[in-house]
């Protein structure tokens, strides 16, 4: 007796029937699959949060294009003392603390300080005669020393120069200032932490304020004298982003200390920053500026962008390998689970193929079962990696993330779309021998038992 082919939702509904009666070994073999699948699933949302901050990272610091070229003195043959020198606080002279030579103290008569040498004048005429560079800023050494709190106490500062487009990370501002904004001449911004040596109540009190800060821009043993400026905050630093820059920090202009410094004539640097022009391409320039020395060490934040990222694709790859793993794993428990199926309902199979079920039929069912086992498994894992990015907020607060949208799991579901799709086809690839056996069992032989 010939009969018609069964419809394919009956067959899914028969198969759905089939596993609830075995759910037992149907939910051991799901678990099973669900471990590679939320590890997979897992990497993938923490390699997105991690590659998004970055890149929101990586911006909010400015230029993309902004190239940092340092000069490295470890293979200088001079020697070189860092013994920390005493310093003298002279208040004779009016504006300027002249520095006591006599009572510096320096553990060697030939040593040189780290400062006394700055970048080398035949490398710096090279990189200024480089195709593709533009706004080329000097890193000079600032040395800050304090400044003066209320009751003119003098505390503990360090002073950063602000380079052109770098970004810097504010908690607030006056009208019109933002990370991007370029501080005019006596403009700062200072940590927010400073509020209280100022006798003020609140961190916002500072903006507008009139501060007085000290500061060397030539080191001190080299009779350098201490500069003192007035500026007046424009901005407060945000301290969650501290471990950028030092904590407790003056950012002051460029321009200003460029003046004083008279175009890097007067004072040591031992670092340039530039940034690329339109139309060249930042790789070609940074292997240009490689050739001039060894010494130099020529970084950007692209190409910071791009090992870290790097890094990461490599741990998020690693992850999925062990996901694959724990996948591969679970396909013999899907064939195991279906042969035992199998062996389990012979009679029935038999009586199936006695009401005139096609061997095709019998196979295709059994193929449905391993599919929807793929697919819970699979859904399971992904459920479990989406709850993990409940824990964004204890993540932020861990690492000191202010931002409110920036998570660093990101639940990735196209990826996991992909995933559940590739799991149900592993499923039913995993499933084939099984349901082949079935489709081969003759009705006399399968009603034998």
């Amino acid at each position: 007796m010939k009969t018609k082919n069964i419809r394919k939702t009956d067959l899914l509904i028969r198969a759905l029937q089939a596993l609830r009666h075995a759910k037992t070994r149907t939910i051991f073999t799901a678990l099973a699959i669900s471990v590679g699948s939320f590890t997979i699933c897992a990497a993938l949302s923490a390699g997105l949060g991690a590659k998004s901050y970055i890149n929101n990272t990586i911006s909010d610091r400015g230029d993309p294009t902004a190239i940092t070229i340092t000069y490295d003195f470890t293979n200088s043959q001079k020697p070189k003392d860092y013994t920390p020198k005493k310093y003298s606080d002279n208040t004779e002279n009016n504006n300027t603390d002249q520095i006591n030579n006599s009572k510096n103290v320096v553990s060697e008569q030939n040593s040189e300080t780290f400062y006394n040498q700055s970048f080398p004048q035949n490398y710096l005429t090279k990189v200024k005669n480089t195709e593709g560079l533009d706004q080329i800023h000097y890193g000079y050494f600032i040395d800050g020393r304090y400044f003066t709190g209320s009751n003119e106490q003098k505390y503990k500062t360090s002073v950063n120069t602000q380079i052109d487009k770098q970004a810097i990370q504010l908690s607030t501002a006056i009208q019109g200032v933002d990370s991007q904004y370029i501080l005019k001449d006596n403009e700062a911004f200072v940590s927010e932490n400073y509020y209280k040596q100022l006798g003020l109540n609140d961190k916002k009190q500072l903006l507008n304020q009139q501060i007085n800060i000290a500061f060397f821009a030539t080191p001190e043993d080299e009779g350098g004298s201490l500069i003192h400026k007035t500026v007046k905050v424009v901005g407060l630093l945000n301290e969650a982003g501290a471990r950028t820059y030092a904590p407790n920090t003056i950012y002051i202009p460029y321009n200003m200390v460029n003046q004083i410094c008279q175009n890097g004539q007067k004072c040591q640097f031992i670092s340039l920053s530039a940034s690329v022009k339109n139309g060249y391409v930042i790789q070609d320039v940074i292997s240009k500026l490689k050739v001039i020395g060894s010494d130099l060490t020529v970084d950007s934040m692209q190409s910071t962008q791009e090992d870290l990222m790097q890094s990461i694709q490599i741990a998020e790859g690693g992850l999925i390998f062990f996901g694959a793993l724990a996948l591969l794993a679970s396909i013999f428990g899907i064939i195991n689970t279906q042969y035992i199926s199998v062996l389990e309902r012979k009679r029935q199979i038999g009586m199936m193929r006695a009401l005139g079920m096609h061997a095709k039929d019998i196979s295709r069912l059994f193929r449905y079962e391993a599919g929807l086992i793929g697919l819970f498994g699979g859904f399971i894992g992904c459920v479990l990696a989406l709850v993990l990015t409940l824990f964004n907020p204890l993540l932020s607060k861990l690492f000191n993330i202010t931002k409110p949208k920036e998570t660093l799991l990101i639940f990735d579901w196209v990826s996991s779309a992909g995933l559940l799709i590739l799991l149900i086809i592993i499923a039913i690839v995993a499933g084939y021998f099984p349901a082949r056996k079935a489709a081969k069992l003759t009705p006399i032989e399968a009603l034998r038992g």
